[in-house]
């Protein structure tokens, strides 16, 4: 350690900089997909504290350079072992307002590398330090006027919160003095007992939302599992919001049309719509209003939902949203996940030429097409294997750039319906060449994505033969 010391502060920064956290831009639910290398990932940002901390005690030199990235980030988790990392570091960055100043990166999650997690504390009665550690986490964010990123995961009910200790329990957001005025990626996960709340609860999506657009630095928001409270106006538009990312959430099309339409010039927006639950409220063209506001910035779109009714609207078994959306408008629009109910294609009326074209439903500008089409049947995959084969005819002259096109579904079983679909289908049509190698003298990528499991992992297997 005495070699290191005598080193340059140049060369010992560098050294130092191989130490940094390996930060997440994922909530929980999305990480945890992968599991073996979100475990990792914590293990490694751990190991690289300890050797920081250590680095630290060696001498005041490697003290004074060391000590921003000792407190560049903090990381912990909702258990009962998580608890005493929380305290520690709350009341340095409370008691010395400079360290406060180095934190850029804060992220939680529900449980760690070392098998703790909530449940666990909740079993063995420590479910009241849960409260605490939340109360704990808002307080270290709201010291840290520097803040670049936020990744975390929240229990949201009466007793337990997080998002009322960053912006107040009052009727109006409230921050911080300082605004955080840095803060550039939020990622957040709400585990909410309830579907719906107040619109002024801090539970509820457009609340905190609202909070979050108060932040002028913001680029990309991702969220899992938000919280209907009913569509609110926001006070304050986002000014630089980028990306946005919803996903299992439970918002109303309401709420999130006018997040939307609070944001200006938007590059990436998906949204995904949990199984079983009915949203409130609105119709469904106040959110193409919303998306029509991007259709000149949106390059990547993605709609879908898991449930069976939307504002009034029937979602059929294949879990799609029944109304359309322009996509030929989108102008600057590379990739899309289309729903199968948007697919013009009419069951059974083969031959293929008579199907209307999917084709001029997208814009020419488009290189990647995905379909989602869960639990299909029969009768579905007709409908769209109709479709692809009219999309083969028509892309070279409507969508020139169109370089990948994949069907995504849920399990196995609707695989093998699609593999014996694509051989009915080509002896009703009077021996076509099979799909995949049409798309493949198109220049076009043809893949089947199934999707395993409660956290839909994803595998891309080969292409059909």
């Amino acid at each position: 350690m005495a070699g290191i010391s005598s080193l340059p502060d140049e060369l010992i920064l560098n050294v130092l900089s191989n130490f940094e956290t390996v930060r997440s831009d994922e909530p929980q639910a999305q990480a945890f997909q992968e599991k073996d290398h979100e475990r990792n990932r914590q293990r490694e940002n751990r190991a690289s504290q300890l050797a920081l901390h250590t680095l630290c005690l060696v001498s005041r030199r490697l003290n004074g350079l060391g000590t921003p990235f000792l407190y560049a980030s903090f990381f912990g988790s909702a258990t009962n072992y998580g608890l005493g990392p929380v305290q520690a570091f709350h009341r340095t960055i409370s008691e010395r307002s400079d360290l406060a100043k180095h934190v850029e990166y804060v992220e939680n999650r529900l449980s760690d590398y070392l098998g703790n997690d909530l449940l666990h504390t909740i079993l063995h009665e420590a479910e009241n330090i849960v409260p605490e550690y939340f109360r704990l986490l808002g307080t270290i964010i709201c010291l840290s006027p520097n803040l670049q990123q936020l990744c975390v995961i929240s229990l949201e009910n009466s007793e337990i919160t997080l998002w009322n200790h960053i912006f107040g329990a009052g009727r109006e957001v409230q921050l911080p003095s300082h605004g955080f005025p840095k803060l550039k990626k939020v990622a957040f996960q709400t585990n909410a007992k309830d579907e719906y709340v107040s619109i002024h609860d801090g539970r509820s999506f457009s609340r905190i939302c609202s909070g979050l657009a108060l932040m002028p630095s913001l680029l990309s928001l991702e969220v899992s599992g938000a919280v209907c409270g009913c569509s609110r106006d926001f006070a304050t538009p986002f000014a630089n919001l980028q990306r946005v990312s919803l996903n299992d959430t439970m918002a109303s099309t309401d709420e999130v049309a006018m997040l939307l339409l609070a944001c200006n010039r938007l590059t990436h927006f998906a949204c995904e719509w949990v199984n079983r639950y009915y949203i409130s409220g609105g119709v469904p063209s106040i959110l193409e209003m919303g998306l029509r506001k991007h259709q000149h910035s949106l390059e990547t779109l993605s709609l879908t939902a898991r449930g069976h009714f939307v504002d009034g609207v029937h979602v059929d078994h294949t879990g799609n949203l029944d109304f359309p959306i322009k996509y030929q408008e989108f102008t600057a629009l590379t990739e899309v996940t289309l729903p199968r109910l948007l697919l013009p294609a009419k069951p059974f009326m083969l031959p293929y030429l008579d199907t209307e074209p999917l084709a001029k439903f997208l814009p020419a500008s488009l290189e990647s097409l995905i379909i989602e089409n869960f639990c299909l049947d029969s009768t579905s995959s007709f409908e769209l294997l109709a479709a692809l084969w009219t999309l083969t005819r028509d892309c070279p002259q409507l969508l020139p750039r169109l370089r990948q096109v994949a069907v995504r579904v849920r399990d196995t079983d609707y695989a093998m319906i699609l593999e014996t679909t694509f051989g009915d289908t080509e002896r009703q049509l009077g021996g076509v060449t099979r799909l995949n190698e049409k798309f493949e003298e198109l220049g076009v990528q043809f893949q089947l994505v199934v999707e395993f499991g409660f956290f839909n992992v994803v595998r891309i297997d080969a292409a059909l033969v």
